[in-house]
């Protein structure tokens, strides 16, 4: 950097040019003043002139060559603001690599923070804005700039042309004025007042307009006649070679020999100090040489600093560079250009030491200040400056150092993975030569994080993997944190992708776990690691371990900053956690929140990743309209790009066009993200899409297609030793056994995937759809398989069964209600608080809605049932008010719906024990009405009523009565069952089973001697004489206490058959 850039000149006692003033004063409503002239034209010394005539504090900032590069000129401007800054005042926004893609947002966002520290009032100085090149990118960064600058503050930008295209917005909103060249010309006046100043006498009025008409308002052209003492006669135009005879007549010739030789040596320079200048010319006397030529006005300015930078002004150091060219040759001037660099190089100067080496063609100093100052240039962002340094050499000279293409390709990697791919491999094989095993280290890391960035083809990783293997077998010491870093970050990443099945795989976890925690090592690189860490522990089934490395992630994000990509990628890595363990409200919120600040910075290289994050989650909860709306989304960014994405893409699309219900539109996408992931050699998503695309073709009839597949899968989940995966294997082959009646085998499956689910902690799997896991699940609780984390699982998902009404009592219903034997409403497994008279009356609608059926029951029905001496509206009112308080009790609005005027209770929400033991009956019936049964089952449906039945319908409730007569009908049907049942088991001769059945229903109503004539008959059959004796006398006993009556002939025939 120049000293001078960020430096206003000093200067001396000069004419003040209070006209300019005044149009400067008026223009201070505006955000910024473009002032153009040609040079010479005065105006970096109106505008310092008028700053401390004003006594306004400014910023001033040089512009030169080197702010084409963006990263710079951040740089730089935010030095030069520095000291006005407080610590906690300086702007939080980082420029990163992605930043470099699309630079509006975080210009917007630094100046905004900037400026917001920054002390007012303020004047911000642009000069020298005409060194840009035309098409810079400074240009829209400098427009962003002006229109954040709030109240009191103004910017002056000074250039030789005219306002950038980039301003025209500011200049058509009047938020830019203009001062130009015919404001600057000098008027007569103000060339009466100089030339007075000047040359301290009177001048005629004629001879001012005619010096005036000379230089045409050039206020340098008139600095020189007033050099030569006033108007010359001679002269009829006064431009760059009037320029150049005066300075070589009026100053260079008037010099001594080792003064000429002074300016020429020293003409190189931009800016200088006195010890600079005495170095680079061997003459002590170097700083009062420029204490003379600033004092004597020969186009030489100072800076006011401890240590003050001398500076030709641009004119004359034009006439040194090209009197020097003639005087000492190309070659001596080559020779001076070279020691300059050395000695700015020496003093830390290293860029302009650059510029002068490249200047010099002195290759061998410059490839060794690119190399020590590389580093420097990509911790600070500066990739374009960096890779023009790299251009700027000669191929031979690039060759000849692997650190070089090391640097080119690490400017490359953000923009051209590519080109940075084959800069890192030259790298390689020139370290390797050399043997250099830390710059073998780096680049081989180098190479595959960029082919890791372009997220394409995997398999070009292999060499690279066997490359590191065999460096770090051989020599496992690192020889720095740095490069231990960069090669565990690369590792990890590549195996991750392409080979998570490599034997190392745990040693490189490990490793990673432990450098996240290093605090030697630069935050930045650490957050990358554990975001590839955290990745791998979600694929291979460690919900704790990505849940630790989650919140150390946090913990560095806090700590270093707020840069955009690791703000997105710390939103994904909460919502892929709030993925896992199903909380999808949470997961969506983090991706919105997350394409928000995307959004506003500009930063979008992982929008599709953030937008499959939502349609995953969209999916899951089969929010079929929000996924297809992301995926609509997502496709133009995917498409002809990299091919990971445009196969998640695809894997995805499967997922949606399964659950809708259109198989061949999910098995044509499904089909192709599996050859994707094979054609790029990525084993963990081949297997995701294709254990999906095995349950597509299951369910289109395709059953052999289906289990090759699923074996394919399954060999890459047990080589990857992935958990996640293993647990897709054992819940897809349960599906796939259940399906085909294979029932041991399914439960199988099922009980160890879902014990390894649980064990996992994951509560949502990548393929979790309804229509897979509701029957897996059901039939889990059916069979007392992981009960209590299956209803998790269930209350998680919210999942409501299409089973019939008598499902699973163990399903996880959101209202339960029992109503035999006794009367109880659980919500959400908990039981409603009683809170006295104020729930009476819903209760009372929904037990009287039960009694009569619970579905489809009129109005009218329960009006008269509830309110029979009530008015038809305010009875009408009642039953509304009624149903809102109920709804309100029990917080789900749709549990009781209304559709015609007609109440239903929503079996999709309600689990009620009466319709269970409707159902049950009903099947006893028909199960009964069979000619072969199965004697399982019977013992099962026997044991299921026995268990379910606790007592009378409502047993406390002595009215109303519907509530009654249901009750008695039920009853008489429930005994008639196990009646029937026990002549089953009669007729099988299974004389326990059916005097079990008897005793139970003697127990409920021993008035029936039928019952008891079966009961004593079964004990007869057994030889338990005794029991059977025994029946009879409590048969006798009942008769007649009930009905005064002594047994009938038929019971007392078979009391005699026992003696």
């Amino acid at each position: 950097m120049g000293y001078a850039k960020m430096l206003p000149p000093v200067l001396p006692s000069l004419f003040k040019r209070t006209r300019l003033f005044g149009m400067l004063d008026q223009f201070r409503d505006r955000q910024a003043i473009w002032i153009q002239g040609q040079a010479g034209a005065g105006k970096t010394t109106l505008v310092a002139s008028y700053i401390k005539q004003r006594g306004m504090k400014p910023i001033w900032y040089r512009m030169d060559a080197g702010d084409d590069d963006p990263a710079t000129f951040f740089h730089y401007f935010s030095l030069a603001a520095e000291d006005l800054l407080s610590v906690q005042h300086r702007p939080q926004a980082k420029l990163t690599p992605e930043s470099l893609l699309n630079l509006t947002p975080f210009a917007r966002l630094f100046f905004r923070e900037l400026f917001a520290g920054l002390p007012k009032p303020l004047v911000l100085v642009f000069d020298n804005f005409q060194a840009l090149a035309p098409n810079s990118p400074l240009n829209e960064i400098i427009a962003v700039a002006l229109s954040e600058i709030p109240r009191e503050m103004n910017a002056i930008l000074i250039s030789r042309c005219p306002p950038p295209a980039s301003l025209s917005r500011l200049q058509f909103n009047r938020a830019l004025a203009l001062l130009d060249q015919s404001a600057l010309r000098l008027t007569d006046d103000e060339v009466l007042g100089l030339s007075s100043l000047w040359l301290r006498c009177e001048i005629r009025e004629g001879t001012i307009r005619r010096m005036n008409e000379l230089v045409d308002g050039w206020i340098a052209g008139l600095v020189l006649l007033l050099e030569r003492g006033g108007y010359d006669d001679s002269a009829t135009e006064i431009g760059n070679e009037y320029f150049f005879s005066y300075f070589a007549s009026e100053i260079f010739d008037t010099l001594d020999a080792d003064r000429r030789r002074f300016l020429l040596q020293t003409a190189c320079l931009d800016g200088m100090t006195s010890a600079v200048a005495r170095e680079l010319t061997g003459m002590p006397e170097a700083q009062d040489i420029l204490e003379d030529l600033c004092e004597r006005h020969y186009f030489t300015s100072k800076s006011d600093q401890t240590e003050p930078v001398y500076q030709y002004h641009p004119l004359f150091r034009d006439f040194l560079l090209s009197r020097g060219r003639k005087d000492l040759g190309n070659e001596g001037c080559q020779r001076i250009t070279a020691r300059a660099a050395h000695i700015l190089a020496g003093v830390g100067r290293t860029e302009e030491a650059i510029a002068l080496a490249h200047a010099a063609a002195d290759w061998p100093l410059m490839c060794n200040l690119i190399n020590r100052q590389a580093p420097v240039m990509l911790a600070q962002q500066r990739f374009q400056l960096l890779e023009q340094w790299l251009k700027q050499l000669p191929q031979e000279a690039l060759n000849a150092s692997p650190w070089l293409h090391y640097w080119f390709g690490c400017c490359r990697r953000p923009f051209d993975q590519r080109e940075s791919g084959s800069h890192f491999e030259l790298a390689y094989a020139g370290f390797k030569a050399q043997q250099a095993q830390d710059g073998m280290l780096l680049s081989a890391s180098g190479a595959i994080l960029a082919i890791m960035t372009e997220w394409d083809d995997f398999r070009s990783l292999d060499p690279w993997i066997a490359a590191l293997d065999e460096i770090v077998g051989e020599t496992p010491a690192y020889p720095s944190a740095g490069t231990e870093a960069m090669v565990v970050l690369a590792m990890l990443g590549a195996l991750l992708f392409r080979m998570p099945q490599h034997p190392a795989m745990g040693r490189w976890e490990a490793h990673a776990e432990r450098l996240i925690r290093e605090n030697e090592i630069d935050i930045s690189l650490r957050m990358d690691i554990g975001n590839v860490l955290v990745h791998w522990q979600y694929w291979k089934g460690d919900l704790a371990a990505a849940t630790h490395t989650t919140d150390i992630l946090v913990q560095l994000l806090d700590a270093g900053g707020s840069s955009t990509l690791p703000r997105l990628l710390s939103a994904m890595n909460h919502a892929i956690h709030d993925w896992h363990t199903a909380d999808f409200d949470h997961c969506l919120d983090s991706i919105d929140g997350a394409l928000a600040v995307a959004a506003e910075m500009g930063i979008h290289i992982i929008d599709d990743r953030l937008m499959a994050q939502s349609v995953y989650a969209s999916l899951s909860r089969e929010d079929l309209p929000t996924a297809r709306r992301f995926l609509d989304w997502i496709k133009p960014i995917v498409q002809n790009g990299r091919r990971l994405a445009m196969s998640q893409y695809h894997y995805l699309s499967s997922n949606y066009h399964l659950i809708a219900g259109d198989l061949e539109m999910a098995r044509q996408h499904g089909q192709i993200a599996v050859d994707i992931n094979r054609e790029v050699g990525a084993p963990f998503p081949e297997a995701l899409a294709s254990f999906t695309l095995a349950q597509i073709h299951f369910e289109m009839g395709e059953q052999e297609s289906a289990i090759n597949l699923l074996a394919n899968a399954s060999v890459l989940a047990r080589d990857i030793q992935s958990r996640t995966l293993e647990l897709l294997h054992e819940l897809t082959s349960a599906w796939f056994k259940l399906q085909q009646r294979h029932t041991e085998a399914a439960l199988s499956h099922l009980r160890r995937g879902l014990t390894l689910q649980r064990k996992m902690g994951f509560l949502n799997i990548p393929g979790w759809r309804g229509g897979l896991m509701k029957p897996l699940l059901l039939k889990a609780l059916e069979n007392d398989i992981e009960p209590e984390f299956v209803q998790r699982l269930i209350r998680k998902h919210g999942l409501r069964t299409d089973a019939p009404p008598q499902a699973s009592e163990r399903w996880p219903w959101p209202v339960k209600i029992y109503t035999l034997g006794r009367f109880s409403l659980l919500i959400d497994g908990q039981p409603l608080q009683s809170s006295g008279k104020a729930q009476q009356k819903p209760l009372e609608l929904l037990k009287v809605l039960i009694a009569s059926g619970g579905r489809e029951v009129g109005k009218d029905r329960l009006i008269n049932t509830l309110w029979p001496d009530t008015d038809g509206d305010k009875a009408a009112r009642a039953l509304d008010t009624t149903l809102h308080r109920f709804r309100k009790l029990v917080g789900y609005e749709q549990v009781i719906q209304v559709r015609d005027r007609k109440l239903s209770l929503n079996a999709q929400l309600c689990w009620v024990d009466i319709w269970v033991m409707e159902r049950l009956l009903g099947q006893t019936q028909a199960l009964l009405g069979q000619v072969s049964l199965d004697c399982e089952q019977t013992v099962k449906l026997k044991q299921q009523l026995i268990s379910l039945y606790k007592g009378g319908f409502l047993s406390d409730d002595d009215e109303p009565d519907c509530i009654i007569g249901y009750r008695e009908r039920l009853h008489d049907r429930y005994l008639n069952r196990l009646g029937l049942l026990g002549g089953y088991w009669e007729k099988h001769t299974d004389w326990h089973q059916a005097s079990t059945l008897y005793q139970r229903i003697l127990e409920m109503d021993d008035r029936q001697e039928r019952i008891h004539q079966r009961l004593i008959a079964c004990y007869r059959n057994q030889g338990r004489i005794p029991e059977a004796i025994a029946a009879y006398e409590r048969c006798r006993e009942a008769l007649f206490t009930h009905y005064g009556i002594p047994p009938s002939a038929e019971t007392e025939a078979l009391y005699r058959s026992l003696r």
